[in-house]
């Protein structure tokens, strides 16, 4: 059966990339049928696949409109005793 898949997976399928989304491949029947129902592909047409992976490919996102992530927060300093010093000096025997 051949789909066009809808997300791009990672990894490999019997040795080769997973195509971008947008792609049509073909797969064995029950296969295709679980993408499907898990809603990462859908059934392709019988025919070309869409430009959608070359649009995503060749986009290019404006400077102004990348979201930017502001810093993180500082964390308060923790109320817990500072850590003890390791002993340095060799202890006493009884004896």
């Amino acid at each position: 059966m051949k789909i066009r898949m809808l997300v791009h997976m990672s990894g490999t399928r019997n040795g080769q990339e997973w195509p971008p989304a947008g792609v049509s491949m073909d797969l064995p029947d029950g296969e295709a049928g679980d993408y499907i129902a898990a809603g990462i592909a859908e059934p392709a047409d019988n025919g070309a696949e869409t430009a959608v992976a070359q649009a995503a490919e060749s986009a290019e996102v404006p400077a102004a409109e990348v979201a930017k992530t502001p810093a993180p927060e500082k964390r308060a300093a923790s109320k817990r005793a500072p850590a003890k010093a390791a002993r340095t000096t060799k202890p006493k025997t009884i004896g």
